[in-house]
């Protein structure tokens, strides 16, 4: 585990940054995790925090990540938004 938004300090990190290794990041070039055919062990990077602090970690580091490959995974969003959906419902009655 490595706390903090700039990772250019983490020498250790440079050989497991390449297309190999996955980042769990949504975006437009993400694919769904379960599409991956996984052969061998691979690292999977998750970016921790609330989306506003994820999305400062990616953007201050977008070019240590950019080689990783982004997935995302259909349980986990499908999740995130229903319970969205039911706090913001719980919220206003």
């Amino acid at each position: 585990m490595i706390e903090g938004r700039r990772f250019r300090a983490f020498e250790s990190l440079a050989p497991l940054l390449n297309s190999h290794n996955l980042l769990l990041y949504p975006s437009k070039e993400a694919v769904d995790i379960e599409t991956i055919e996984i052969k061998e062990p691979r690292t999977l990077f998750v970016l921790d925090g609330t989306w506003e602090y994820a999305r400062n970690m990616y953007d201050g580091n977008r070019d240590l990540l950019a080689p990783l490959t982004k997935v995302w995974i259909f349980f986990f969003f499908f999740f995130f938004f229903f319970f969205l959906l039911y706090s913001y419902s719980f919220y206003f009655n």
